[in-house]
This record gives structure tokens, sequence and C-alpha cells, in this order.
């Protein structure tokens, strides 16, 4: 078992990882590793690598799934069920539960808008229209059938809701001009011109949600070839490019796509004692190198945007008030 710890590249310390070893299936991959990031008597959460399938699609492949259990089962945890998914290319948290009460919790909350607040970062290409805004509509499957497409027609599939955060971005400029904005230096596109960092909060969850709001808004996601977004490179840009592909015999595939906090109240194990509201954070990968620039934020800016969406769906009843700092758990 190795210890391994991040920084924000404001150079704010991120949660500790412990990452846990697994054998992979007959040798068919690189040895994988599953990244514990919180844990406690109720749920484990870890940090799923962009390229690892949740639930596998190529046979003699262990899963990002698979994996899990495995290490439940090392463990004794009675319930490692999948509460929820991320697409092949996203990488970040997933929650896991420890018992079936915690499974029951989480999946009942999940029925409720605004319970879990799940926040994400990513790379766009092109700017946003405002420093902050909100995408609602119904999500509808495209006339390819590959990809999905928010619409303003109300009768048509199932309403999405998704805030966002413009943080910080760049101009397109040659590779060995570093840019005016940042420190980050991009090769040129000319199609595409402006990356952009971006923080968002769903307030429901669909498949490609944000993939396909962030499409309604022409920005796409950089690594985001379905929905139009340019092609994305680790190397280019100093980072570590990813080697997973747990559950697949493909080429990894990855989006400049993270789920990077969530939070939610936890189940009530005693009465009397006050439930644990959990407020989990991972960073993005180290395959976004110089990229991960442009979701750095002013720290006070980023917390009273997530403060002024927290008061605003207590204040229309979807979801409970922050318990005390003593009954939180904050990473």
């Amino acid at each position: 078992m190795a210890i391994r710890s991040c920084l924000r590249t404001n150079g704010l310390p991120w949660v500790r990882r412990r990452c846990l070893t697994l054998d992979a299936t007959n040798g068919e991959v690189p040895k994988p590793t599953l990244s514990v990031i919180w844990e406690d008597a109720n749920y484990f959460m870890v940090d799923k690598p962009a390229g690892a399938v949740v639930a596998g699609e190529a046979k003699g492949v262990p899963s990002f799934h698979d994996l899990v259990k495995a290490h439940a089962a090392q463990h004794n945890f009675e319930h490692p069920n999948l509460l929820h998914r991320l697409d092949k290319g996203t990488s970040g948290l997933m929650v896991f539960p420890k018992t079936t009460a915690a499974a029951k919790h989480f999946l009942k909350l999940q029925e409720q808008e605004g319970a879990i607040a799940k926040e994400y970062l990513a790379i766009v290409a092109g700017e946003l229209p405002s420093q902050e805004g909100e995408i609602k509509g119904n999500i509808i499957r495209s006339k390819d059938k590959l990809t999905f497409t928010v619409v303003k027609n109300p009768k048509s599939g199932k309403p999405v809701h998704t805030f966002y955060r413009r943080l910080q971005s760049t101009s397109s400029v040659p590779s060995d001009e570093p840019s005016t904005t940042t420190s980050v230096e991009l090769k040129a596109l000319p199609k595409h011109g402006i990356f952009s960092g971006v923080a968002m909060r769903l307030n429901s969850g669909r498949k490609h949600q944000l993939r396909a709001s962030l499409r309604t808004l022409e920005c796409s996601i950089v690594g985001d070839k379905r929905y139009g977004g340019p092609k994305f490179s680790a190397s280019k840009f100093g980072g570590v490019p990813s080697s997973s592909n747990i559950g697949s015999g493909k080429r990894t595939e990855e989006l400049l796509l993270h789920a990077h906090r969530i939070s939610f109240e936890g189940p009530v194990l005693e009465k009397g004692v006050p439930a644990v509201r959990y407020d989990v954070a991972c960073a993005p990968p180290l395959s976004w190198g110089t990229l991960s620039e442009l979701v750095a934020s002013d720290r006070g800016e980023l917390e009273e945007w997530r403060l002024r969406l927290d008061d605003e769906a207590v204040r229309l009843g979807k979801r409970l008030p922050p318990a005390r700092p003593a009954d939180s758990v904050v990473m």
C-alpha cells in the first residue's frame, strides 16, 4: 500500500490518497490501483481514473466496480453496491456504501432534487457567456443516437438543471509563446481559440447532462470528441498520460471533466445524535498538467458561490441546512 498526496495548483493541500494496489485479471491490463479518498462506518469514497469503465464492457478485463468489490471483500464491507456512475472518460469521486442501511439512505437522497450536491470541474473549448449562470431544460437523445441534447420543450425528455461558474480562461497561443493570462502554454488550436476552466453543480443527474449542457453553450469539453470538443493529449501540457483501461480493451479515453466534490447528509445512526454531513473533494488527475491552472480559483470566491447555491436550495426546501462544523466531514 502506498501513500501519496497532491497539491492544488494554488498551493493549498488536497486530501491524502491511500492507494490500494489490486492485481488485474490474467495480466491483460497494467496493474490498477484504487485510491480511497475518504471512509468511515457508512461509506468509502474513491477516485475513479479517466478511462476506467465503471461496469465492464470487455470480457476478461476487470471493471472499476470489480476493483471496488475486491477492496470491500478484503475489508469485510457488506454492501459495496453501485449507487451512481461516471462516464468512462470522466475522472473523480464515486461513493460506495459499507452497509445496506447506508446504501438505502444514499439512494433515497438521490430521489430528492438538491439533497446531494455534486460539483464538477472541467476544461472547455471556448469562453462561457457569463461569470455565473445556469442551464435548464429537458434532455433528449439526439438524432444521431450517440449523444444527448438539452431542449426547452418541457414535454420532451427529462428535466436537467446545472449551475456553473467560470474560473480562468486563456487564448490559444503558439507552443513557444507563453499565455499572457496564465502560465499555461497551449498548442495553437485555431478552431477553438480559447480554453476555459469551469466549476459546475448538478441539481439533477442525467446521463451526459454536463456534456450536453456545455455543448448548448457552444463550449464542449476538451477531449470530448463525441460532443465536438478538441482532442486532448496530456504530453502537450506537461501532464502524466493516464494509462487506465480498466473494464475495456480499448485505448484510454479521457475527457477533461472531473467529479471534484460531493456533499450530502449522512444517515442518522442513533436517536438524538446529529447525522454527519459529508463534504469531500479530490484533485483533478495529473494528466491535466498545466491546464489544471485553469480550474484554480480564488478559494473565497468559489466558496461564496457554493454558499449562495446552498442558501437558495434551503430557501426552496430542496436541501437540509448544513450541519454544525463539529458534525461535518470536510476534506
